[in-house]
């Protein structure tokens, strides 16, 4: 709403509040600019602190002292996820409706890999010593090799909607876990070849 109250945050505390006129918000073409955070996450060793925004960029922190790092910027469309390798703390990845998923190396502020699907990318997961990405679509997990970027294979019939959350098992190697607006969870196995035997469990969300 106009004249809303907004309070700025600094590291040694909380700043005065500060009247905000949203009318500020749109340049002169009215497009909508201001800023506002999508997703938070920390790298492996919790140094870095990556943040998504709504301007279809990626800022990273200095977790320790707050401070600004770089900023990394390529995506044509919403970012829909974000994250960190486990086995590098500076390299990050991100997935957005442009059907990109980019890997980024935060110390060259530099994009160093890039897999492209025919749908929204909603959701990518990196699993297996970092090597495989499965990134979740339209009704489908999509499977690249991070090591030459190639598509590796794909599930395509599990779920009959958006695949909006995947996410590889912390310390069960290849096991992965999909989320779909058809109200399905499925756990698979993805070191087997099949779609159909790569199926651990289907589980009703309601």
């Amino acid at each position: 709403p106009p004249n809303s109250l907004i309070t700025a945050f600094t590291v040694g505390g909380v700043a005065e509040p500060m009247e905000h006129d949203h009318g500020s918000d749109y340049d002169e073409s009215g497009v909508y600019n201001f800023e506002y955070v999508f997703d938070c996450k920390r790298n492996c060793d919790a140094s870095l602190l990556a943040a998504s925004l709504s301007t279809m960029v990626v800022k990273v922190y200095d977790r320790s002292t707050c401070s600004y790092v770089t900023e990394l910027s390529g995506h044509m469309g919403a970012i829909t996820d974000i994250g960190f390798f486990d086995t590098d703390p500076a390299i990050l990845y991100s997935s957005s409706s442009d059907r990109t998923v980019r890997m980024w190396d935060v110390r060259s502020n530099r994009e160093v890999n890039r897999f492209t699907v025919i749908s929204e990318a909603w959701s990518t997961s990196f699993g297996n010593g970092s090597t495989l990405c499965a990134i979740g679509g339209e009704g489908a997990v999509f499977f690249f090799d991070t090591r030459n970027g190639r598509k590796v294979g794909e599930y395509i019939e599990s779920h009959n909607d958006s695949v909006t959350q995947v996410r590889f098992h912390p310390s069960v190697s290849g096991q992965l876990v999909s989320g779909s607006e058809d109200g399905l969870i499925c756990v698979f196995d993805t070191s087997v070849p099949s779609e159909d035997d790569a199926v651990v469990a289907i589980l009703p969300a309601e």
